[in-house]
């Protein structure tokens, strides 16, 4: 039915970590054309505001979580872009935490590039 929504629990995780991404706000997140769906950055609330720079990528088809490279800035209210030609995901903007002077400005106008493997990483044998 597609009018109702589906909570989905994702069944493992896999990579650098055994986890699934904590509960966030600002984030971003973008899609890839075969169904995989990057995830960077945010704030979490542990206590009080935590900004995040955990870049994620999930597998709709396997329903699994892996974590990539971290971004090289905790930021949030940035933008998230998927180029599914290039296999690679671009940050833009947003606001850096813990910056706000002439050399580090909290508001961000550069862009970042990460390459994810074009492999299915989500091809593994069971552990």
């Amino acid at each position: 039915n597609n009018k109702k929504w589906t909570e989905i629990e994702p069944a493992y995780s896999y990579g650098m970590s055994e986890q699934i991404p904590a509960p966030r706000l600002y984030h971003h997140m973008g899609e890839f054309e075969d169904g995989r769906v990057a995830l960077m950055g945010g704030s979490i609330n542990t206590p009080g505001m935590k900004c995040q720079s955990d870049t994620w990528l999930y597998s709709a088809h396997h329903n699994e979580w892996i974590q990539l490279a971290d971004a090289p800035l905790e930021i949030y209210h940035h933008t998230v872009v998927t180029h599914s030609d290039t296999n690679s995901m671009f940050i833009f903007g947003g606001h850096a935490c813990g910056a706000d002077s002439p050399e580090h400005p909290a508001y961000q106008n550069s862009v970042w590039k990460l390459v994810v493997p074009k492999i299915d990483v989500f091809e593994h044998e069971e552990l």
